[in-house]
C-alpha cells in the first residue's frame, strides 16, 4: 500500500513543480491549458464556464491546488495512454478544478492501490487494461451490465470510501452512432470480436432496441458466451460463430 501512496505523492509533487515553473514563464498561453484541441465545441455541448474573476473557462494555473481533485488513470502498461491528456482538456473546458494523471498498476496489485486511494481524498479513478474485469470484485455498488459482463472502467469513491463502478466503454460506441444520426432500433448488427468490453457494447446496443446481434470471434466460445449472456437478460435475438478468413 505505502508503495502506491509514495508513487501517487511523487506524481503529485511533479505536477506542482511543473505548474510552478509554468507560472513563472511569461510566454505560456492560456489556450495551451484549455480545450484548444477540440475544434467543434458546439457538437459536444461544451459550455463556457466563468470563474469568480469573470473569466471564461478554468485556467489550471489559476486553480487553488488545495481544492484540486486528483483522478488517477490506472493500467499496465500505461505509458502509451493519452486518456489523461483528454480528460484534463475536458476538465478545463467545463471549469472543473480536477486533474487526471497516469499511474502504473500491474495486474494483481489492485488491493494495494485501492488501499492507497483512501489517503488521497480522490473522488474516483479511471481504469484500463488489465483491470476492467478484476475491479468488479472490489465494488460496493455496480450497474447491472457491468456486473453481468464483468467490466468496470470508471469508479466513483464517496466520502465514506464506498466504491461505485461503471463500464462506460459502450457509451462511447453509442455516441459515435448518435453523432452520425444512426437509428439502431430494429436493426441487425454484426460485431467482430468478443474481448473484455464486448459485453458492455452489446448491452448498450440492446438498450437502443436492436433486433438481432451476431458476434464473430477467433475464439468461438467467447463469442458464444457474450451472445448467450445477452440473450438471457434481454429480448435481443443473438447468434455467434468463428471469425475466419472465409467469412
Amino acid at each position: 500500500m505505502w508503495k502506491y501512496i509514495e508513487k501517487l505523492f511523487n506524481i503529485y509533487n511533479k505536477i506542482r513543480e511543473f505548474l510552478y515553473k509554468k507560472r513563472l514563464t511569461k510566454d505560456i498561453s492560456r489556450d495551451n491549458i484549455i480545450m484548444k484541441s477540440i475544434s467543434n465545441k458546439e457538437k459536444y455541448n461544451l459550455k463556457k464556464v466563468r470563474t469568480s474573476k469573470g473569466e471564461e473557462n478554468m485556467n489550471l494555473l489559476e486553480m487553488n491546488p488545495h481544492e484540486t481533485k486528483y483522478i488517477p488513470l490506472i493500467g499496465s502498461p500505461i505509458g502509451g495512454s493519452t486518456a489523461s491528456f483528454l480528460y484534463n482538456k475536458i476538465f478545463a473546458s467545463f471549469g472543473v478544478n480536477a486533474m487526471s494523471y497516469p499511474v502504473e498498476v500491474k495486474k494483481g496489485e489492485l488491493p494495494e492501490f485501492l488501499s492507497a486511494m483512501k489517503y488521497m481524498n480522490a473522488p474516483g479513478f479511471i481504469a484500463t487494461s488489465p483491470h476492467k474485469q478484476d475491479l468488479t470484485a472490489f465494488m460496493d455498488e455496480i450497474d447491472d451490465a457491468s456486473r453481468i459482463f464483468r467490466s468496470v472502467n470508471a469508479v466513483h469513491v464517496d466520502k465514506n470510501g464506498r466504491m461505485e463502478g461503471h463500464g462506460l466503454d459502450g457509451k462511447g460506441v453509442i455516441g459515435a452512432f448518435d453523432d452520425n444520426k444512426v437509428d439502431l432500433k430494429g436493426k441487425e448488427v454484426l460485431m467482430l470480436g468478443a474481448g473484455g468490453i464486448s459485453g458492455i457494447f452489446a448491452s448498450e446496443l440492446a438498450q437502443r432496441g436492436i433486433r438481432k446481434l451476431t458476434i464473430l470471434n477467433r475464439t468461438e466460445e467467447k463469442a458464444r458466451y457474450v451472445a448467450d449472456t445477452l440473450a438471457s437478460c434481454t429480448e435481443v435475438v443473438t447468434a455467434s460463430g468463428a471469425y475466419t478468413a472465409e467469412n
